[in-house]
């Protein structure tokens, strides 16, 4: 009560208080960062390595087992997943969710330090990387292409100049560059010449690796100066190597000797040299034009709009410096963050603009309304300083929180003033009027509050993934909810007092005339005979309430109301990937990327079709190979709402790739980035792919699932070099040589690097591809013995074999295991439906091979996380509104009576989600956790009042009758409040509001029903109750009515 009084005695203090709150709040809100998701890494490092030419099996061997022996024991570890492929290999090191990233991965590097002496010794070192869980989509993405520049002059171009000027654009950390050419000196060995001249492949290699040298000479001193010397016998350019000696001893006899001598070859003489590039295994195409393709990263935690605003505006300068190069904007991502968050303020703004018409029709005052009003921008300009403190942004979940909050945040200024303005009407003064009206009031208004902060709490204190997301939405709304509650206690009854009630409220404006008559006819008709019949009916009451909420859960148990993880949203952009077998040369899968890339141009309100052969998302990783390819579509901005109808459309394309398996599925459709549905499978090695064939057959049989794949790549012939070390040891021939000859012919290997303009360029040593691809000539490959002279064929010393090896392998926590992954059409089916399913066939005996083991992963994982979470917060939210009121009450009885409100709020959720065909995700049992704080405040206002009239000396039932009367319209007024608040949230008519609206129709169904059903029941139980203990008080008064005195005094003691 000090408080109010003190406002109302020092309005100029109160004023400046809130108006410095309200400029500081001002400056906060325009310096908050803005993105689409909240700023949330997570713990994982990322450690990847590259071997040219080494199998799946090998690099699991060399490299990731090395790597897992080290890092297996780290401290907070959580999970370890590794995937091998031909050439590269990645180990995944993810750690609990707590875990500081920055120590985190300083131990990971120096683990895999550790692990190097157990590596190949000419393996580069693997790279240790910790921006795979920042969960940030590139700032831009852009396509480079030229009509004057070759494809490698464009890509040293890129890599040597673009690259380094966009990294100095403020707020970007990296550059990833796709379908680049990477430029490479070549030295084709003629084989015929080779077989004339006695020369080897190694010999060439070896001459080149000893004859490109730029060393220091030491220095020259003389009595007057010294000079450094520096000596320079490196190779400029590729004609330079062609002069390189190539010293092979040859045996020679004559005038009875024998022996050997040089035969002054050079390279030359048995070779070629060029200056080429890479042999191309990844091609980027952007709208059938080839392309590199960039995508700009930026600075963890920075605001992903003003990053991409500034980095437009400097990508204009760099282009204007390469008038070579064509520049295209393929997608920025914070057009359609842009979007959504002018699409939550929208909500925002209309959920004021419908709150203040409500006030407007129930205060009938302007005064009154703008007073209750003003709690609205006090209690978010106060709130932006909290996040701005905290390090929050301005994204889609706290956006979703202040807008959810409209109608709560006037709550308590509405139940402040209406008492304020009742006791008016009554006759005292303002001042008075103000004081007495907030004191009478403020134990309700405080325990409202509470509940609603104690509500919140559990969602901001989520475990796990969810809650590292949800946690700017709890404490959002919690701060802002408190706010509310200091405004209320002190700038709303300061207002009434010196400005809003001065003067008697009048009788209502003619054109609001009519609002305030229905409502009177209303309370007379609810206090009259409404609220006599249910009283007089009490069972029938109950059961009607009973049978209400019953049938609702009967609409989840019946699958009227679905479940899934969150609900998918149209961004406009659209994955898809094509794989066709192992094996398949890259030529074909890139002619039927072709193919599929002019059909889908040509197809409505497509914009722009990246392809990219050589590579697909796999997982939380990637499947390299010819074999595979993928696309990324994005649609014209304004018809992103089509997004999962031309999806559907694409889908009908696969005639135009016979052989191959397509997928496609729109962005935003899943949380983790990955497949929605995925799961994987370990055990016996033998067992688990048969374990995964069966679960994908099961999954691809309920409807409405698509692109069902398992994650193991069909297995692709390959060759094996078997060098036979006795017959090496016979001939006097090392097995490495042999080794080195045959790396040297197939795969080719780097003999030295060469300093040029660009950089340094590999020298590859490697045979025409017309004689390195076929067994025959590999056969025939020369090698040297130990004694210099000796050549013997590869076929005398090896042996070769086809056979079917794993083009990819998996693993997790040190086990090999399986993926199985898929999607699912949005308008066809749920997550929830998916899993439930999947759940009831693996609880079937033997359903999986004995020993596999599964486990789900992605949204799968997050979907059942999420349900046994939510629960575990239902309850406790249930359990800590209760404790609350017995403390504030210092009773069990009235908040035991109270808290039958709660559960009526579930049967306008669900039927709510039943008829507006919505789902039960993330987003909406979040709603329902917070409909048990917003709904409690009925029981409070009706329970709270019923005591102070018994109090006064009424009975039960006629306490309770009074109460309604009056309190009514403070319920309703509220409650109309917070449902237009949040209708332009249920509505979901702004771009990127799909996940939302669930939330808005759980929280307005739910207070809708709860405002009908609780003003009958609460007072039905509340009859009950206290008419028990008033009856139990009677008999009591009566009994010591007929007692003598001596009797009383003993049952006193």
């Amino acid at each position: 009560m000090w408080l109010t009084r003190f406002s109302i005695q020092r309005p100029i203090i109160v004023s400046m208080v809130f108006i410095a709150l309200a400029a500081y709040g001002l400056l906060s809100f325009f310096q908050i960062g803005r993105s689409l998701n909240p700023n949330v890494t997570f713990p994982i490092v990322v450690v990847s390595a590259n071997y040219p030419g080494a199998s799946p099996a090998e690099m699991e061997r060399l490299v990731i087992k090395p790597i897992e022996d080290q890092i297996d024991g780290i401290d907070n570890l959580d999970q370890m997943s590794a995937t091998a492929e031909e050439g590269t290999a990645a180990v995944i090191v993810q750690f609990k969710i707590d875990t500081n990233l920055d120590y985190a991965a300083i131990d990971v590097q120096r683990r895999v330090d550790t692990a190097r002496v157990y590596m190949p010794t000419d393996l580069d070192p693997p790279l240790v990387d910790k921006s795979a869980g920042s969960q940030q989509a590139p700032i831009l993405t852009l396509a480079l292409n030229s009509s004057s520049l070759s494809a490698t002059g464009l890509s040293d171009l890129v890599s040597q100049r673009i690259v380094p000027d966009i990294r100095h654009i403020p707020n970007v950390q990296s550059v990833d560059v796709s379908g680049d050419v990477k430029r490479e000196f070549h030295v084709f060995p003629d084989p015929l010449r080779l077989m004339g001249t006695a020369a080897t492949l190694p010999d060439i290699f070896n001459a080149i690796n000893q004859n490109n040298a730029n060393v220091p000479g030491g220095r020259m001193s003389s009595p007057t100066a010294e000079t450094d010397v520096s000596i320079h016998s490196d190779i400029i350019k590729p004609s330079d190597m062609l002069g390189v000696p190539l010293p092979i001893l040859t045996t020679f006899s004559g005038t009875g000797a024998v022996g050997t001598q040089a035969n002054g070859l050079k390279i030359g003489d048995v070779a070629t040299a060029e200056d080429g590039h890479v042999e191309q295994r990844i091609i980027s195409k952007y709208n059938g034009r080839p392309t590199l393709i960039l995508n700009v990263n930026r600075v963890i935690g920075t605001d992903e709009i003003n990053s991409t605003k500034v980095a437009r505006e400097q990508m204009k300068v760099i282009e204007a410096r390469y008038p070579a190069v064509h520049f295209d904007e393929v997608a920025a991502a914070a057009d359609y963050t842009q979007k959504s968050l002018d699409g939550v303020l929208q909500s925002l703004v209309e959920g004021i603009v419908l709150t203040a018409v409500v006030l407007m029709l129930f205060l009938h005052a302007w005064r009154n309304a703008l007073v209750v009003m003003i709690a609205i921008p006090c209690s978010l300009l106060s709130t932006f300083i909290v996040m701005k403190q905290l390090h929050f942004t301005l994204d889609v979940v706290s956006l979703m929180g202040l807008s959810l909050i409209i109608g709560i945040l006037v709550d308590d200024s509405i139940v402040v003033l209406e008492n304020i303005t009742r006791h008016r009407d009554m006759g005292e003064g303002p001042v008075d009027a103000s004081i007495s009206g907030r004191g009478e009031i403020g134990g309700a208004a405080v325990a409202i509050t509470l509940v609603d902060v104690v509500v919140f709490l559990p969602i901001a204190f989520l475990s796990g993934i969810v809650g590292k997301f949800m946690i700017e939405f709890g404490v959002v709304v919690v701060v802002a909810t408190l706010f509310s509650l200091f405004v209320s206690f002190t700038l709303t009854p300061m207002l009434a007092a010196r400005w809003s009630v001065v003067k008697p409220i009048e009788a209502a404006p003619r054109y609001l005339a009519w609002f305030q008559h229905g409502f009177e006819r209303l309370t007379a008709w609810y206090r009259d005979r409404a609220l006599p019949f249910a009283l007089g009916h009490r069972w029938l009451t109950v059961g009607v309430c009973v049978a209400l909420l019953f049938s609702s859960f009967v609409l989840v148990g019946a699958g009227a109301v679905q479940s899934e993880f969150i609900p998918s949203s149209s961004t406009g952009s659209i994955d898809g990937t094509l794989t066709y077998h192992p094996g398949t040369p890259i030529a074909v899968t890139a002619a039927a990327m072709d193919r599929l890339e002019a059909a889908i141009i040509a197809i409505p309100y497509v914009e722009s079709v990246i392809t990219t052969v050589g590579t697909k998302p796999a997982g939380f990783g990637e499947t390299t190979g010819g074999f595979t390819g993928n696309l990324t579509i994005e649609l014209q901005k304004d018809h992103r709402a089509a997004t999962n109808d031309v999806v559907r459309q694409i889908r009908t394309l696969s005639s135009l790739t016979p052989g191959a398996v397509t997928t496609f599925s729109a962005e935003g459709g899943s949380a983790s980035g990955s497949d929605p549905i995925y799961y994987t499978l370990s055990g016996p090695e033998d067992q688990i792919q048969a374990g995964a064939d069966k679960l994908a057959a099961f999954i691809k049989s309920i409807p409405g699932t698509v692109n069902v794949q398992t994650g193991a790549e069909s297995e692709a012939e390959r060759l094996n070099i078997n060098i036979d070390r006795l017959k090496c040891a016979v001939l006097g021939i090392s097995p490495g040589t042999v080794s080195t000859a045959a790396r040297i012919a197939i795969g080719g290997a780097v003999a030295t690097r060469v300093r040029t303009e660009s950089g340094l360029v590999d020298v590859r040593v490697q045979l025409p591809g017309n004689w390195r691809n076929r067994l025959a000539d590999i056969e025939n490959i020369k090698v040297r013995a130990n004694d210099g002279v000796s050549l013997y064929r590869l076929a005398d010393v090896a042996s070769f074999s086809y056979e079917l090896a794993p083009t990819k392998i998996e693993r997790r926590d040190k086990q090999r295991i399986v993926r199985v992954t898929g999607g699912f059409d949005p308008d066809a089916t749920t997550l929830g439906t998916v899993t439930g399913k999947i759940d009831a066939a693996l609880a079937q005996p033997g359903f999986l091979p004995n020993g596999v083991a599964l486990k789900a992963s992605g949204d799968s994982q997050f979907f059942a996380e999420t349900m046994s979470s939510m629960g575990l917060a239902m309850l406790t939210s249930f359990a800590l509104v209760y404790v609350l009121m017995v403390m504030l009450y210092s009773s069990f009885i009235t908040p035991f009576v109270i808290m039958f409100s709660v559960p009526l709020a579930l049967v306008g959720a669900l039927y709510g989600l039943a008829i507006t065909h919505q789902t039960l995700n993330l987003f909406s049992l979040i709603g329902i956790i917070m409909l048990f704080g917003l709904v409690a405040k009925n029981g409070i206002l009706l329970v709270d009042y019923a005591n102070t009239q018994r109090k006064h000396g009424l009975r039960a039932v006629e306490a309770m009758r009074v109460a309604a009367g009056i309190r009514l319209r403070p319920i309703v007024m509220t409650t109309a409040s917070m449902v237009f608040g949040m209708l332009p949230l249920a509505l979901g008519l702004a771009e990127g509001a799909e996940f939302r609206r669930s939330m808005g129709t759980v929280l307005i169904g739910g207070l809708l029903s709860s405002l009908i059903l609780t003003l009958f029941l609460v007072p039905v139980i509340y009859s009950w109750v206290a008419g028990f203990i008033e009856r139990r008080a009677d008999r009591k008064a009566v009994t010591r009515e007929h007692r003598s005195p001596a009797e009383r005094v003993l049952a006193d003691a």
